[in-house]
């Protein structure tokens, strides 16, 4: 995708909304620094799998945009759905690695551990065949790669409402049950009206 912002890194004003909720539970105690900075760190890894797999297509970046459900990179140019789907790919694929390389020493400290299933987590959400995801641009570009016509759009779009329905309904499962898993019960209603708005 072409990128139309100006400048290289922007914030929409739900990521500002939510880097301030952050720091307000973890003034008020009620988020743990420790698995907060692994999810950071998790998704920082995330992006610079991104940035490599870019570079190292030769690909020209155009910008990178955060926004409530996460950072979108941008390519300077069109690319082919080859080069989509490796630069979609590049993010997961570098939790997947980072994870296996620090399980050895997952012991050392709780941090490590944190990360480790912060960077597996990450990278099994970002591929799951919605639009958004790494997974669903994947999985367009893979159709699109053999099928004309509007078929791929249709496809993710379809399984786009099913995991993302998915998701909700386990969510609101942990919410009623267990109390807990408020962050994804937003996430996956913010999904839900991303997708109803296209």
């Amino acid at each position: 995708m072409k990128n139309k912002n100006k400048g290289w890194l922007t914030f929409s004003l739900g990521a500002a909304v939510m880097a301030v909720c952050y720091v307000f539970s973890l003034w008020r105690g009620e988020e743990n620094l420790s698995e907060l900075s692994s999810m950071l760190a998790a998704a920082t890894v995330h992006e610079l799998g991104h940035i490599i797999t870019a570079r190292a297509l030769r690909l020209p970046l155009g910008g990178m945009r955060l926004d409530i459900l996460g950072a979108r990179i941008s390519t300077a140019a069109s690319i082919s759905y080859f080069d989509e789907w490796m630069l979609s790919a590049g993010g997961p694929l570098f939790n997947l690695i980072t994870a296996a390389c620090l399980m050895p020493i997952s012991g050392l400290c709780e941090w490590i551990s944190l990360f480790i299933y912060s960077s597996l987590g990450l990278a099994t959400l970002n591929l799951l065949p919605v639009d958004t995801f790494d997974g669903g641009r994947m999985l367009y570009c893979f159709l699109s790669s053999f099928t004309d016509g509007d078929t791929p759009r249709r496809v993710v779009r379809f399984l786009s409402f099913v995991f993302v329905l998915l998701m909700w309904l386990v969510s609101v499962y942990l919410l009623m049950r267990v109390g807990n898993s408020l962050s994804l019960f937003v996430f996956s209603a913010c999904l839900f009206s991303k997708l109803l708005d296209e």
